[in-house]
């Protein structure tokens, strides 16, 4: 599975905080996804391309006006890898 909605249309500010283009985020594998109802946006989580110990996390708002990429470390996220709660995009 690769980015899906999490790219949004152009009137979406992004905030890319990786050393990555989009062309190469575009083309990441997602691992898992969560709601988060704390932060106000869904996130999904993408393998990193270079580091096992790192994934990607794409963050959106509710309201979809923002997406945030971050670097992080998996083990942060490691509750969540897997998990998609019926969420596809």
């Amino acid at each position: 599975m690769v980015l899906g909605k999490h790219l949004g249309g152009a009137s979406m500010k992004s905030y890319n905080n990786t050393n990555f283009s989009q062309e190469e985020i575009t083309n990441l594998l997602k691992i898992g996804h969560i709601k988060s109802n704390w932060r106000q946006r869904e996130i999904g989580i993408y393998e990193h391309p270079n580091d096992p110990l790192k994934v990607i996390s794409i963050g959106v708002d509710f309201d979809h006006s923002k997406r945030v990429i971050c670097e992080d470390d998996r083990s942060d996220w490691k509750e969540f890898i897997g998990k998609f709660n019926n969420i596809t995009n």
